[in-house]
């Protein structure tokens, strides 16, 4: 499965969040500073749109004992930029960008190009599941860059 990338997303693997985090899994939910979280069983996304939002998130993760970095590499959890791509090299995740809803009438901005994301694939023989997956009430035409968006806290407050 995939997860969708929109402005500067931090993806998280599943078993990181079980294994080493404290609090594990119920912890990391019950803390989610946004509603753009999703995910698709081996991947958690949760989105943000500065890089300040960003930096305090990651402090949170290493806090509850998730690795971001070790040896150039990311290992728990990846920042990726929709546009670019992920911003420290991750030889765990794919990155695609691509019009995936081009043919599906039911959607005004199919032939936009949306980025998702997913585990890689461990083997050459296996073929990754590319089921997306998006936050609640999401669609190619409520995407980011298809209005002027202004995300909310948990709390349902606009944020400056």
């Amino acid at each position: 499965m995939a997860v969708l990338i929109e402005a500067i997303s931090v993806v998280v693997r599943e078993r990181a969040i079980a294994e080493k985090m404290k609090g594990g899994l119920p912890l990391f939910l019950r803390e989610r500073p946004n509603l753009t979280h999703c995910a698709d069983g081996q991947l958690h996304r949760l989105g943000f749109m500065t890089p300040h939002e960003v930096h305090d998130y990651v402090n949170f993760l290493m806090e509850n004992g998730l690795e971001f970095v070790r040896g150039g590499k990311c290992r728990d959890f990846v920042v990726v930029d929709m546009l670019n791509g992920p911003t420290m090299p991750c030889d765990w995740i794919e990155v695609s960008r691509s019009a995936f809803f081009r043919g599906m009438t039911e959607f005004k901005n199919r032939e936009q190009k949306f980025t998702f994301a997913w585990l890689r694939p461990k083997g050459p023989d296996e073929t990754p599941n590319l089921t997306l997956t998006a936050p609640e009430g999401w669609s190619p035409d409520l995407a980011l860059h298809a209005h002027n968006f202004i995300p909310f806290s948990k709390d349902g407050q606009e944020r400056n």
